[in-house]
């Protein structure tokens, strides 16, 4: 006997295995990208320490930096959108939710996929003062784009002792022997022209028997900074060394103030109004492109007694920013 195929079995049994095809491509939404903003990265990175080995942090600069530990963690962003009959939207922070089975006989359901948002992260939190950078720590954070260049320093309250008029939390660090103190960093900052600062400054002894440091450096290379040495201060622009033999503050709240200025070579330094000096240099430095705010040894052989130290309310303006 002759058996005769009938195109009515055909068509319908060729929509069901379509709309199987269907459900195997279009699975739902994964894990979203990773996304938020990220802790303190970065670690200081060097290239011409004096004592003590330098070891090289993520993505650093500068010279004479030594490698510091990367700062919070990168968080992840949301999960995408639940499965639907046809392609879901994008979304925030998420993979683009897609799929959804085909219909046999009929026409495809619309639905659309929601993906989960970016975490924030970190330790960083968005600048809203009215000059160029700002970071006051009130909130418990490093204020962007400033980042901790060490998870080893961070924000903390201010004991009763070390109490500050309208201030109750800093940016902690300690450096004991074989270390070489924490930053306050911000890249990519590209100021020209004339920028001014201002700090307010602990240091828990004398800084007379510890070796070359600074407290703030900008720009590529060369770069400008000042510090200390041996209890006195150290300018130096366009790495041109100047020293002052004026006292450098100690057990006490210091408000410091600069000026580095492209077009003079030049920076000067001023303590509870008193002018420490103004250095010049015979060549120029670059743009202030990367800035470091805090505390950094060269020589970390002379920390045998451990030195902690506080830093506040730091501003960074093109016009003087006054204590307060």
């Amino acid at each position: 006997m002759k058996y005769r195929t009938s195109s009515a079995v055909v068509v319908p049994l060729l929509a069901v295995g379509l709309g199987f095809l269907a459900v195997a491509c279009g699975s739902g939404g994964g894990d979203g990208d990773k996304g938020g903003s990220g802790g303190a990265a970065g670690g200081q990175a060097g290239s011409e320490q004096s004592g003590g080995k330098s070891a090289g942090g993520e993505d650093g600069t500068g010279t004479d930096a030594n490698g510091g530990q990367a700062g919070g963690a990168q968080p992840s962003g949301g999960s995408g959108g639940a499965m639907s009959a046809t392609g879901g939207a994008s979304g925030t922070g998420g993979v683009m939710a897609t799929g959804g089975a085909a219909q046999t006989g009929g026409t495809a359901n619309t639905g659309t996929g929601t993906g989960g948002t970016g975490g924030t992260g970190g330790t960083a939190a968005a600048s809203t003062c009215a000059t160029l950078l700002c970071s006051d720590f009130e909130d418990g954070t490093v204020t962007m784009p400033f980042r901790s260049t060490t998870s080893l320093a961070k924000v903390e309250p201010l004991p009763p002792e070390m109490a500050r008029k309208g201030s109750t939390k800093a940016f902690h660090l300690r450096v004991a022997k074989g270390g070489t103190g924490a930053l306050i960093r911000a890249r990519n900052f590209k100021h020209m022209g004339s920028l001014h600062g201002r700090m307010y400054y602990y240091m828990s002894r004398s800084h007379d028997k510890l070796g070359h440091t600074y407290l703030f450096r900008a720009g590529g290379s060369p770069n400008v900074e000042f510090g200390g040495q041996f209890g006195g201060w150290l300018l130096a622009p366009a790495g041109e060394i100047n020293r002052f033999k004026k006292p450098f503050p100690a057990q006490k709240w210091a408000c410091v103030q600069w000026e580095a200025n492209q077009t003079t070579k030049s920076i000067s330094v001023t303590v509870d109004g008193v002018s420490i000096g103004k250095a010049t240099a015979k060549a120029a430095f670059t743009s202030f492109e990367t800035v470091d705010v805090g505390y950094f040894t060269y020589h970390p052989e002379d920390y045998d007694q451990p030195l902690d130290v506080w830093i506040d309310d730091v501003v960074l303006d093109d016009k003087p920013v006054p204590c307060l």
